[in-house]
């Protein structure tokens, strides 16, 4: 008896479960809501109806497809959910539910290197930083976060999976364990941030750890375990609200930041691939548009040829 394709996938979502991917619940809307939804359209329910000719044309079918909201879905979107579709694929093929991996000679399309649409300059990150009220106990756990994010240009993910046994302030460096693409990196913490760290985990970190034995480094009194990203992000809503800056704060703009403002000031742009944890530095070079455009601007104002 044939199984349905839908089987398949419930069974691959249960391994990547208990392989701690992070990202699980996007690739199960990717598999559910895309994939097994243009299964049902074509009337192909079993593995067996896979090919590679089925993926390429599941695959275009995607360029055309709009959301609710009447919207193309993004390069990104579409490049995500077909490598959730490669991965369940290659997984079929592990396990021998086929023969063969459909979708091994897949090209996906390429997500165009962007800039960021805003980086806030070094004065207003001071501004930002120094408007948190570190007098409450929440108030320091969140400038502990954004100095963080600001300091080591982790992404949120990262740091809210850091433990306490990842934080080696006596050699000044924080381990980021299984990072995007499930890279390791060591990144390093500067004196200031270094006292803060240890200050919060002495004084402030016990009033939080209502639940006890709670190995990570950032945590809430209202849960057990890591905080939760949602309440990161609610807690850059109140402090960007705080700041008056007339621009959308979020976490992975301090990221943008931290690279920015180091590249401005002549860091190597190795050290800041290794900083950022990029696989190529090419992903790095991004930020090297931004000090271009930092010298047109000065090229323009300064050069005698621009005002003849």
């Amino acid at each position: 008896m044939k199984t349905k394709t839908a089987d398949y996938i419930e069974l691959f979502l249960q391994y990547e479960k208990t392989k701690g991917r992070r990202s699980l619940a996007a690739v199960r809307v990717y598999l559910r809501k895309h994939f097994l939804a243009y299964l049902e359209e074509q009337n192909k329910l079993f593995i067996e109806d896979i090919t590679h000719d089925l993926l390429q044309d599941f695959q275009l079918s995607l360029a055309f497809k709009r959301k609710n909201n009447n919207e193309f879905y993004t390069i990104t979107t579409r490049h995500r959910i077909i490598c959730s579709l490669g991965s369940f694929c290659r997984w079929l093929a592990d396990q021998d539910y086929l023969v063969i991996n459909p979708a091994r000679k897949l090209v996906n399309v390429k997500i165009p290197e962007r800039l960021p649409r805003h980086v806030l300059t070094e004065k207003e990150m001071s501004q930002l930083l120094e408007s948190i009220d570190t007098s409450t106990t929440l108030g320091f756990r969140d400038r502990v976060i954004m100095e963080l994010f600001y300091g080591t240009a982790m992404r949120k993910n990262e740091l809210r999976n850091l433990k306490l046994s990842d934080v080696d302030l006596e050699n000044g460096y924080i381990f980021i364990e299984q990072g995007k693409g499930r890279k390791d990196r060591v990144v390093p913490i500067g004196s200031g941030l270094n006292k803060l760290i240890k200050e919060y985990i002495l004084c402030v970190r016990p009033k939080l750890n209502t639940y006890g034995d709670n190995p990570y480094l950032i945590i809430t009194y209202k849960r057990k375990g890591p905080v939760c990203t949602s309440v990161i992000d609610q807690r850059f809503k109140v402090t960007a609200k705080k700041s008056f800056l007339n621009k959308k704060i979020y976490p992975h703009l301090l990221r943008h930041a931290c690279a920015t403002h180091m590249i401005r000031r002549g860091a190597p742009l190795r050290h800041v691939q290794e900083l950022l944890g990029h696989r190529s530095v090419r992903s790095t070079q991004v930020y090297t548009h931004i000090t271009i455009n930092d010298l047109k601007k000065a090229h323009k104002k300064y050069h005698p040829r621009e005002h003849m």
